[in-house]
């Protein structure tokens, strides 16, 4: 059994190919997918198939004129009905063929391109084989060998093993678009080098780390190619589990059993802590078991019982305090929140934990200079000037807070190549210039093109609807348009059926407004009668009819206001068409309130539309403004084993939102933790006197409260606690919380200033930090959000409630202060 990969050949701009199975009987037509890397992660799934059929159950369908194979989902194959057999009585052999022939552990891939010129030709989708492929002419380029471990299962899909003999044509991808690195990727993989030592030296005194980051910001690469590199060869060893199509703790199983050595004899338990054990004592190495996208765990399809046996293994493994093992634990951080639910479970498990954060433009724009270089010397690339090439790169992907997205570096730079790759003779480097990066555009519009084939291929692959749903396919759909949202990619839709455009006239015509619903009129029809209109329009308005999209009419609306010269007519387009944007702007300005901003200000903050009015507004009333050191999601999901129940926001009956044992929200106790009083405010203490030692500055205040084991609060947590406590109501929770006793925060008799003001964990800017006021002449509580943290504040140290679980209360990130003096 063997495959053949099908393509055109390099001149041309499609990477567009499907495979063929050939096997003594039968022959397995695929469906086209996008790029080689896909195919051979296709082939490796069908083997996969192939060895778990059972001949009870095959994945073929017989239908009157023949059979027809179901491996590939909904999708069509390439080639006629895709399957090709010599004499269909015996289907049956064939199936039991190619099971048998699935067990070995290499398959010969053979490559062919098209030798024939079709007149037209694009793309192999272009040609006519409805029926056959055999009508063309395919000359052999080369061979390589698909390498399957004989002990991988489909649930558990390795990276695929190729090694390719076929010499490399100008456009073979270099770059890895939305894959992670891995250890052979060591020379590509710059940036992280302190992240790697910081990572290495925790796990050096520390058996377990959580390490979290936000999506796609490096951390798998992080660890698979960074840390890997960085173990002793002969005594320590990295192992990776991602849970699959299976439970989790099957997953850990089948991994810990491919980690024995080889000619271990494999236990017949499937027992994770016992294979753990049985690795220990075959094994003089240190192994790193690193669970990776844990945030799968949390799926709402898995039931609590696998979440809790997992984080009761891994409870044990720390408990065991081996020399012998580390665990990592591996996810996003948005669900930092759910994980801590789990701290009875494993009470340290939040205190061992590293943030990843993405690499600013700076830090990049050196990485990117290394990375360019270093394809320059293996003859990849032709830079001429590689600070210029990764100057020019970064600063288009640079968002507001000065960071520039991996994943959407990698895509830009694949698409440059990929573009450039058309115009190169093969045999030579291809060109990454300046000039290059000007000429193709804005990058969104490139990482746009890049993302809408990869999700129109998976959606493609989609179970159909009378079939099981297939979770996996559906999260990495949503990844991928969460990701053209992270790289700032417009909403591609035309605002009119058949691409007419609707064009206000100038404003003395009031009556052109009527015209509105001849939105569906021929182009040539609506531009004849446009170029009949004497005035020309302000170059704002046309700027926004020329782009043609929801976006660019509702950032003119929000700049110019629905009383500028062509408002009515764009007023009357948006009307007239299906724009999420339009109605979210809608809304906006509705509610006119902190919530709605910033929602508003989380949706399109990568896209710019509107965002000088929006940061405006957010600043002027004072919202919280996300930054990197907290996050304001607050997560509402009650657990099921508690039976109190939660009112709508801002809604409040007699019941309070957040239990606190036989207390009521007005008098939660004090309580002495060492020498110092605390405050119980719902699922947080508090201190009930500043922290000896100040004022402080922010910086050190954060480090003051961390040193004695707490932290600082967050403004997300403050504005929480005031919602569900409270009753959303400052006033309230002043007089609630002040007064002369040893049980409330503050004494306004204190107060000389008329007004006490603390520090939050919560930066405003790189200068500034949010502070909460109480302000004793208003007798209320309030935010301030651009205090220099080169001010000297009092802080009040927290610390959650460590007996209480499923408070909802948003999670509060830290920032680590590095004081080593910089090189």
């Amino acid at each position: 059994m063997y495959f053949e990969l099908h393509s055109l050949p390099a001149e041309f701009a499609s990477t567009t190919c499907y495979f063929r199975l050939h096997s003594d009987q039968a022959v397995l037509y695929s469906p086209f997918y996008p790029d080689r890397r896909s195919a051979l992660a296709a082939m490796e799934k069908l083997v996969l198939q192939l060895r778990a059929e059972q001949v009870g159950n095959s994945p073929l369908a017989e239908t009157k004129k023949n059979w027809t194979p179901t491996f590939f989902g909904k999708q069509h194959p390439a080639v006629g009905t895709g399957l090709v057999v010599e004499d269909e009585g015996k289907i049956h052999d064939v199936r039991l063929a190619w099971h048998e022939a699935a067990k070995a552990t290499t398959f010969r891939i053979e490559y062919w391109e098209l030798a024939d010129q079709v007149a037209g030709m694009e793309a192999l989708t272009d040609l006519e084989l409805a029926e056959t492929d055999q009508d063309y002419n395919w000359v052999a380029m080369g061979s390589s060998v698909l390498h399957v471990d004989s002990r991988k299962l489909l649930g558990m899909l390795p990276s695929v093993g190729v090694q390719a003999n076929l010499a490399r044509t100008p456009c073979e991808p270099i770059f890895n678009a939305l894959q992670p690195f891995v250890s052979a990727d060591l020379p590509l993989f710059h940036g992280r080098s302190k992240d790697v030592d910081e990572v290495y030296t925790l796990l050096k005194n520390r058996v377990a780390l959580l390490l979290y980051g936000g999506p796609r910001v490096g951390k798998t690469s992080l660890l698979q190619c960074g840390l890997a590199n960085k173990l002793q060869a002969d005594t320590e060893k990295l192992v990776v589990v991602k849970k699959g199509s299976e439970d989790l703790m099957t997953s850990i199983a089948t991994a810990l059993r491919e980690a024995l050595p080889e000619g271990a004899q494999l236990p017949e338990t499937d027992d994770p802590l016992l294979l753990t054990e049985m690795l220990e004592k075959q094994c003089e190495q240190r192994h790193f078991l690193v669970f990776d996208q844990l945030e799968h765990l949390f799926d709402p399809a898995i039931y609590d019982d696998e979440r809790i046996a997992f984080f009761q293994f891994v409870r044990k493994l720390v408990d065991k305090n081996s020399p012998l093992l580390r665990v990592v634990l591996v996810l996003r951080e948005t669900f930092l929140a759910a994980i801590a639910e789990y701290e009875s479970e494993m009470p340290a498990l939040l205190d061992n934990r590293f943030r990843l954060l993405p690499l600013k433009q700076g830090s990049m724009v050196d990485a990117s200079v290394n990375l360019l270089d270093v394809l320059k010397a293996k003859d990849k690339l032709a830079v001429k000037d590689s600070q210029g090439v990764a100057e020019k790169v970064c600063a288009q992907l640079t968002n507001d807070r000065g960071e520039v997205p991996m994943q959407c570096l990698q895509i830009y730079l694949h698409q440059l190549h990929q573009k450039s790759c058309q115009e190169t003779t093969p045999g030579e480097a291809v060109p990454l210039d300046a000039e290059l990066v000007d000429r193709m555009g804005p990058a969104s519009a490139l990482i746009d093109d890049f993302l809408g084939q990869r999700i129109r291929t998976l959606q493609e692959q989609l179970p159909g609807p009378k079939e099981p749903r297939n979770p996996a396919l559906e999260r990495e759909i949503q990844e991928l348009e969460d990701s053209r949202v992270h790289c700032g990619c417009k909403e591609k839709k035309n605002l009119v059926a058949g691409g007419a455009i609707i064009v206000p006239p100038p404003t003395n015509n009031s009556w052109w407004w009527l015209l509105a619903p001849l939105a569906l009129i021929p182009l040539a029809f609506l531009t004849f009668w446009w170029w009949a209109q004497p005035e020309p329009l302000p170059a704002a308005c046309q700027a926004a009819i020329d782009a043609n999209t929801c976006e660019a009419y509702v950032d003119y609306l929000c700049n110019f206001g629905d009383t500028s010269a062509c408002a009515q007519g764009l007023l009357a387009t948006l009307e007239a068409n299906d724009c999420r944007v339009w109605e979210d702007y809608q809304d906006l300005q509705l509610l006119d309130d902190c919530a709605a901003y910033q929602d508003f200000y989380r949706k399109y903050r990568n896209s710019g539309i509107c965002m000088d009015h929006i940061r405006a507004k957010l600043l002027d009333w004072e919202c919280p403004l996300v930054r990197d050191t907290v996050q304001l999601t607050v997560r509402d999901t009650i657990i099921k084993r508690q039976t109190f129940a939660v009112p709508a926001p801002g809604t409040y009956g007699s019941t309070p939102a957040i239990p606190t044992g036989n207390y009521g929200p007005e008098g939660p106790p004090c309580k002495t933790f060492g020498t110092t009083n605390f405050k119980r405010i719902g699922p947080i203490w508090v201190m009930t006197e500043a922290l000896s030692g100040g004022p402080y500055r922010w910086e050190d205040a954060l480090d003051a409260c961390s040193a004695r084991g707490w932290r600082l609060p967050c403004v997300g947590e403050i504005d929480y606690l005031i919602e569900k406590i409270y009753r959303d109501d400052p006033d309230r929770a002043y007089a609630m919380l002040t007064g002369t006793s040893e049980c409330y925060l503050i004494n306004p008799l204190e107060a000389e200033q008329g007004r006490i003001e603390f520090w939050t964990a919560t930066e405003a800017d790189d200068a500034a930090a949010w502070t909460y006021v109480f302000d004793i002449a208003a007798q209320t509580i309030r935010r301030e959000s651009a205090t220099p943290k080169s001010a000297r504040l009092p802080c009040l140290c927290v610390q959650k409630e460590p007996n209480q679980q499923g408070s909802g209360l948003p999670p509060c990130y830290q920032k680590q202060i590095d004081r080593r003096p910089a090189n």
